[in-house]
């Protein structure tokens, strides 16, 4: 693991550093001083930094801020002699992991391990987060590109979004099909196959289905389809859409 120690006292960071080896980490650590140093040590970001709150020239809260500029999501965790609630509370307010006090490095360890299991799960909701992002814009992609018939719909079967491909199959405009369920323009005989089928997707039986279907044009004619239906579940595993 790398640790970039912001400390002025070289007898302080080799503590911090026994510390951690002795919780079971295994090191590779750089101690810097300055505000210049500080900054070229980030050029290869470290996994954690331990930071004392005030040295000569250089304090906690603008080593923090240089880090939140550069977009870096490095757990930070103030260790110091001496920080009264005051600071501490501003420390964790300006985004700070933890803090403890160089009297009390018992906790260190147990501090950094918690510090970077944190920053995995913010990295992980953020992976989860951009997938989702990719996933629906080739959704949408799909969907705009009109190569079949598609629609979103409610539980309660209503057209949600429709493309202007189902809007040509079905001889209706966009807004006159947001305003109808499918069961309204479904055929008689083909309703109740594709309610009960449905039914079973509400009911958490299955997640789709696939099914010849005749529906009802606003002209009146019939169109021949095969449907195929896939539904999007929210995180209480109900039918979203």
């Amino acid at each position: 693991m790398r640790v970039l120690i912001l400390e002025d006292q070289a007898a302080d960071a080799e503590l911090m550093a026994t510390e951690l080896r002795r919780h079971g980490f295994v090191l590779e650590w750089l101690r810097v001083d300055t505000e210049a140093a500080y900054t070229a040590a980030l050029e290869r970001p470290p996994e954690v930094i331990l930071s004392d709150y005030s040295m000569p020239g250089f304090q906690a809260p603008r080593a923090l801020e240089i880090v939140q500029a550069r977009q870096l999501d490095i757990p930070f965790i103030v260790v110091t002699g001496s920080i009264n609630e005051e600071v501490a509370v501003d420390c964790m307010k300006r985004g700070a992991s933890d803090y403890l006090l160089k009297d009390r490095l018992v906790r260190l360890g147990p501090a950094v391990a918690a510090a970077l299991g944190q920053a995995r799960l913010r990295r992980e909701r953020a992976l989860a987060v951009e997938a989702t992002r990719m996933s629906e814009e080739r959704f949408r992609r799909y969907f705009e590109l009109g190569l079949i018939g598609m629609a979103i719909t409610s539980p309660a079967k209503r057209y949600m979004e429709v493309n202007d491909t189902i809007c040509e199959i079905l001889g209706y405009e966009r807004q006159e099909l947001l305003g109808k369920t499918w069961a309204e323009l479904s055929h008689p005989d083909d309703l109740a196959e594709n309610v009960r089928a449905f039914d079973r997707v509400l009911a958490g039986e299955i997640d789709g289905y696939t099914m010849e279907k005749r529906y009802l044009r606003k002209d009146g004619r019939t169109v021949d389809t095969l449907l195929s239906v896939k539904a999007v579940r929210g995180a209480d595993a109900s039918v979203d859409h």
